[in-house]
Order: structure tokens, then sequence, then C-alpha cells
């Protein structure tokens, strides 16, 4: 499964802010690849939950500099949190929709940030 976003380099992210959450994006975008070979939900929910206490940390260490962009990682971490649990079919489209979600919302704090 491909989900379309546009490509940053890294050579135009000039935040460390930026440079953390376009990080955090790649590892969900290889989660979202892995998902569809992967069976084993627990590893998935674990590596999940990671993503999602990482984006905590990135938004309460850097919450002031964050202002309105704080929103996107708001949004991404609940996006990975409130995964609902599923007979296993559903459950891989849940976790695929969480993922797409918390892309979405980390890819437009990336394009949004500037210089943080």
């Amino acid at each position: 499964m491909s989900t379309a976003r546009k490509h940053v380099e890294s050579s135009q992210l000039k935040g460390p802010i930026q440079k953390q959450v376009q990080i955090l994006t790649n590892r969900l975008n290889d989660l979202l690849h892995t998902l569809s070979k992967e069976k084993d939900y627990p590893a998935l929910q674990e590596e999940i939950d990671s993503c999602a206490k990482e984006i905590i940390h990135i938004t309460y260490t850097h919450q002031e500099k964050l202002g309105k962009l704080m929103s996107f990682l708001k949004n991404a971490t609940i996006d990975l949190t409130e995964v609902p649990v599923m007979s296993p079919q559903m459950q891989r489209i849940a976790f695929e929709v969480a993922i797409q979600g918390a892309i979405k919302n980390l890819d437009a704090f990336v394009h949004q940030a500037s210089n943080i």
C-alpha cells in the first residue's frame, strides 16, 4: 500500500524539530509498508505506541516553540493512540488508517514549520 505524499529532502529541513518529526514520519511510513507483510499485531502495536510516545515527548519538550503547529502533533498522537481493538482482518485496516492519519498530520507539520 502506498500513500501519496510530497517527499521532503533532509537538506530542505532547517530546524531540529522538523528533522525529528520527519524521522518519525519515515519510521511510520516504513511501518505502514511492514504492515502489508507482518502478521504479528502485538509487535506493531508496540511500535505504534513508541512513535506516539516520541511525538508526545517532542510536543512536551518544545511546546513554547510550536504554537499553532502543535495541533498537528496532537492530532498525530490521537491517530496513533485511539486504534480500536478488532478482529485480525479489521485490526490490520485499523492500523493502516491510524498510521496514514498520523503520517498526514506529521507531513503537514513538516511542510508548515519553518526553522523550528
